[in-house]
């Protein structure tokens, strides 16, 4: 069941960027619009991808990765001098609870680090503890979801009023 929804959506998505190719060849107006019909299979595809990177390993290895492209953009703006800071700072941030995510999942379902001291991983599943990574689990898996709602809210005050009222 869960294949062909998939299948489904991976030809909506195929159908809706075939449709937005196809009104750009006669003539380009570089427009979202034409994506509306691919909003629910883009956001599905999506949410499985964060489910995926939600994983301990994965979620490390992508860290890793996000981080390194961290450095290498940093790296390459300091030595060319267009540094763009929000950017290294947004791959930063998402690269470091990524990172740190396997902390979350001492004591869930008997998952342990067999690198870290005894002591260290009795602390992290004693209950109260337990407790609070049960939280910032949450809280991580949930983070996208929210900042992206904060975003929609923050687009018409941040970008559409003040782009509406240069046209007065």
């Amino acid at each position: 069941y869960q294949r062909s929804v998939l299948v489904v959506f991976a030809l909506m998505v195929a159908v809706v960027t075939a449709s937005y190719i196809w009104y750009n060849t006669k003539f380009v107006q570089h427009q979202g619009r034409y994506f509306f019909w691919g909003i629910l299979p883009i956001s599905t595809f999506v949410a499985l991808g964060w489910r995926e990177v939600m994983r301990p390993l994965q979620g490390t290895i992508t860290g890793i990765l996000a981080t390194i492209l961290a450095v290498a953009l940093a790296f390459t703006g300091y030595v060319g001098g267009s540094l763009n800071k929000w950017t290294i700072l947004t791959i930063g941030l998402f690269a470091l609870p990524l990172l740190l995510q396997p902390l979350l999942f001492i004591g869930y379902d008997g998952y342990t680090l067999l690198w870290l001291p005894t002591s260290m991983q009795k602390l992290l599943a004693r209950h109260p503890v337990a407790r609070v990574s049960q939280f910032l689990r949450l809280a991580v898996w949930l983070a996208p979801y929210l900042l992206l709602v904060l975003l929609n809210l923050l687009i018409p005050t941040l970008y559409l009023l003040p782009q509406l009222a240069r046209h007065r």
